[in-house]
């Protein structure tokens, strides 16, 4: 009886052991982090005016099979658009031809979101995604399918290391006919180097 017991325990302990060597995988959260009320309201040293819907809090980005999804997070709900449109961007390099972006606007004629790529400062509309918007925080979807058949991009491999995750945010006068026309880069924010995510991988957003 004795023996039968110590071979019982250190069979459980090595079950145990086991089952600690394979912990679920941890989940990506806040990639980008950015401090409140840093919004920019100068251009070239001439004031202008404060625009605290601007002010961006931080954001992620996710994929599963199917989809790509953006979290951008903000301090303050953006008041009513009236003469100026407001569009925020994600930037992320995927491993891809160009750095892949994707936007959501708030216009006079509604939210509007979309994909496309960076080209210097440049942003390029391609196509049209899915979203919402709570105010405060957006989740912004583009179809892998979509971006892998444009030639400006390529394909978001599983497994590729995303890095260089970056928000920016912008007031400008025209509004959903390209991301162009801006009255001053409102705030921006930027991950640390470390700050990458895994095609594929676990992550606190929900995407698609």
């Amino acid at each position: 009886m004795r023996v039968r017991s110590v071979r019982t325990v250190a069979l459980a302990a090595v079950i145990a052991g086991a089952g600690a060597g394979h912990a679920a995988p941890k989940r990506s959260c806040n990639l980008v982090v950015d401090p409140a009320g840093d919004v920019r309201n100068t251009v070239n040293g001439v004031p202008v005016p404060n625009d605290p819907g601007l002010d961006l809090l931080g954001g992620d980005i996710a994929t599963n099979a199917e989809f790509v999804t953006a979290v951008i997070r903000l301090a303050t709900e953006p008041e009513p658009p009236t003469v100026y449109a407001r569009t925020y961007l994600v930037q992320v390099n995927a491993g891809l031809r160009r750095p892949l972006i994707l936007a959501f606007d708030i216009g006079v004629d509604g939210t509007r979101y979309s994909w496309g790529y960076a080209d210097s400062t440049v942003y390029n509309y391609r196509g049209r995604a899915t979203g919402r918007f709570d105010g405060r925080t957006a989740h912004i979807t583009a179809r892998l399918a979509d971006i892998a058949a444009d030639e400006s991009l390529g394909a978001i491999k599983a497994g590729a290391t995303m890095k260089g995750i970056s928000l920016f945010s912008f007031r400008r006068v025209t509004s959903h006919t390209g991301v162009h026309g801006f009255v001053f880069s409102a705030d921006d924010a930027f991950g640390k180097p470390s700050a990458t995510y895994r095609a594929g991988a676990p992550s606190c957003i929900k995407v698609g």
